[in-house]
């Protein structure tokens, strides 16, 4: 009996993790979570730009903060695309990627579910979030021991406000990462490596990262570790961040 079931639990397991990631079963959790639960949808999520507060809509890369309001919860687990899991506090921030699946420039919705406890019983809350899939920055290299980024030098119509003729200059770029919920910096302005009308290249190699404490090769790997662009219009800072990809030629 005991070898019998030593050998079904492993099989089990698996199929369940099957379920989950292959064939629809977290939608199935998520709606079950929304129809059982002992509080049902309670509390509200506000969205705002930290760097924009009066921003009606946010771009693909852009860091949005999500709040958790009316309720009180020592951990919130916070469900983005229904596909990235962030375990958090009642705010958490997190940037919708350029879809390369979708035209440049059109309105994107996303779902955003989080998922807490609260007055011991678990509960859930949902809300929508539009993103313009725009792609700011212009591609991202990870070599062995250099990273090279570049971005647009200047773009317009940012904001998300009809009409809007406002023209965005890029600043500067920084190293970062997402740590609990949170951006986080790492260095500070790039060294600019070229600058054209039509973009500005960086590059950051291992000498560089000497006095953080990190290498090339150690963060590359690391799903959460971003590029950060700013970008500066009429006295507001855009923040569009790109994740790092694997090293070129290690994947």
């Amino acid at each position: 009996m005991k070898r019998t079931l030593a050998f079904l639990i492993p099989l089990v397991v698996a199929g369940m993790a099957l379920w989950v990631s292959e064939l629809g079963g977290k939608d199935v959790i998520l709606g079950a979570l929304k129809s059982w639960g002992p509080l049902g949808q309670t509390g509200k999520i506000s969205t705002t730009s930290p760097t924009r507060p009066g921003a009606a809509s946010f771009f693909a890369g852009e860091p949005i903060r999500f709040s958790l309001r009316d309720v009180e919860s020592e951990r919130v687990l916070w469900f983005f695309r229904e596909q990235d899991v962030y375990p958090a506090s009642i705010e958490a921030e997190y940037a919708f990627p350029f879809d390369d699946q979708r035209p440049a420039g059109v309105m994107c919705v996303y779902r955003v579910d989080a998922f807490f406890k609260t007055a011991g019983d678990y509960a859930t809350t949902s809300t929508f979030v539009h993103v313009e899939n725009r792609k700011l920055v212009a591609s991202a290299v990870v070599r062995p021991s250099e990273i090279v980024v570049s971005a647009e030098p200047t773009f317009a119509d940012a904001g998300g406000k009809e009409g809007s003729n406002d023209t965005w200059e890029f600043r500067r770029a920084s190293l970062g990462k997402l740590e609990d919920g949170r951006f986080k910096p790492i260095f500070f302005d790039l060294p600019i490596t070229q600058r054209t009308e039509k973009e500005v290249t960086f590059a950051i190699t291992d000498n560089d990262l000497a006095r953080t404490g990190y290498s090339v090769q150690g963060l590359s790997p690391d799903r959460n570790v971003s590029v950060w662009f700013e970008f500066f219009s009429k006295g507001q800072l855009l923040t569009v961040v790109k994740r790092l990809p694997a090293i070129a030629g290690l994947q």
